[in-house]
């Protein structure tokens, strides 16, 4: 690892089309091929789930494959009424707690030939991500929150065409037991799957890595974004034990090394959600806290990475302003947040103090 301490000048002083020429010669700039017709959209998708909901959360299963249910989707396409029947079932580990969350995410289990020429095409299973209260809880809060995960995912794919695809859904909730129906933000994520697809990639299985298999510039730019959203919570060599690489993170295998790709946002400082906690081991008094926990890499690269970054700053900062649905105060928060973060790497000096020095080594 070098110093670097005009390397964060020289980035500072790039000319746009320096930095956009980098960006493209990164392989950053767009995806290998195009994303399923549920992800080409960002706009946000009104959908209807009808399943026995009062059954599913008050006989929250503790088992590692809880009980899949029928369950009927429906939306509007093209001015018509479609509708298709699929499987639900309570998913995650933590949200799956009943203490925490009233209503659990769940995972979307399609018969694909049910689906062709519609914008669910090409969707086996999908993660839904709900707004965690009881359905039917007025808990702007707690759907704000969700918006914020939302939009840590959002922000990834302006940096990065290597990141999980994401649609935002008005999702209204139809019990069969009384019909009662309520409306809910939530979002869908896309699948490992068609991640892999989308990036002519396989899914890596291997438990761990060493840091010089993981691909470059990709691997600091996964830190850099990890540090933006204010998340400690990941490993991007190791799984726990007796799982696959790695955690709060995939590995995939596009040829010649392993390319880290993150989800599961929820708990960052960017959303700080009530009770999140950093890791006691690192010595945060609270989750907002930034602390780098990328790995060391050479001068180019980090000017590089730095120079990605900068030319997406109007871009997150637009997805901020201009998210529907997401409370005053939070917004602007998530605002400041983000704005803390380009002034640290926009300083030369803060820079060197916060992130590169705080490099780790080839251990951890």
């Amino acid at each position: 690892m070098h110093n670097c301490r005009h390397c964060s000048t020289s980035v500072l002083s790039l000319p746009r089309a320096v930095v956009a020429a980098l960006i493209l010669l990164t392989g950053f700039s767009a995806a290998l091929s195009r994303a399923d017709p549920l992800f080409e959209s960002a706009e946000t998708l009104d959908v209807t789930i009808t399943a026995a909901f009062s059954e599913m959360t008050n006989r929250r299963e503790k088992a590692e494959n809880p009980e899949e249910r029928p369950a009927t989707l429906s939306w509007i396409e093209n001015g018509e009424p479609m509708s298709v029947e699929i499987g639900v079932r309570p998913r995650g580990k933590s949200r799956r707690d009943p203490d925490r969350c009233k209503i659990p995410p769940l995972r979307l289990n399609f018969k694909t030939g049910d689906l062709k020429d519609t914008v669910f095409q090409k969707q086996d299973k999908l993660k839904l991500v709900t707004h965690c209260q009881a359905i039917g809880s007025r808990n702007s809060a707690a759907e704000d929150y969700l918006l914020l995960e939302y939009l840590a995912y959002r922000m990834f794919n302006e940096i990065t065409d290597e990141s999980f695809r994401v649609r935002l859904i008005n999702l209204t909730f139809v019990d069969v037991e009384d019909g009662d129906a309520h409306t809910h933000p939530a979002f869908v994520i896309e699948s490992e799957e068609r991640l892999a697809k989308r990036l002519n990639s396989k899914l890596s299985s291997v438990h761990s890595v060493s840091r010089t298999d993981l691909l470059l510039p990709a691997t600091p730019i996964v830190s850099f974004y990890q540090y933006l959203v204010g998340n400690t919570d990941f490993s991007m060599i190791r799984g726990p034990e007796g799982e696959p690489c790695c955690h709060n993170l995939i590995l995939l295998e596009p040829g010649g090394g392993y390319l880290p790709v993150p989800y599961d946002f929820d708990v960052t400082g960017f959303v700080n959600p009530p009770g999140a906690l950093p890791a006691e081991a690192l010595g945060l008094r609270r989750v907002t806290q930034r602390l780098y926990r990328g790995f060391c890499q050479d001068d180019a690269t980090l000017q590089t990475v730095t120079g990605v970054f900068q030319a997406k700053q109007a871009q997150i900062n637009a997805l901020i302003a201009q998210l529907p649905g997401l409370g005053k105060k939070r917004r602007r928060s998530a605002a400041a947040y983000v704005e803390d973060f380009y002034e640290i790497i926009n300083d030369p000096r803060e820079l060197q103090n916060r992130i590169i020095d705080k490099c780790r080594g080839s251990s951890g």
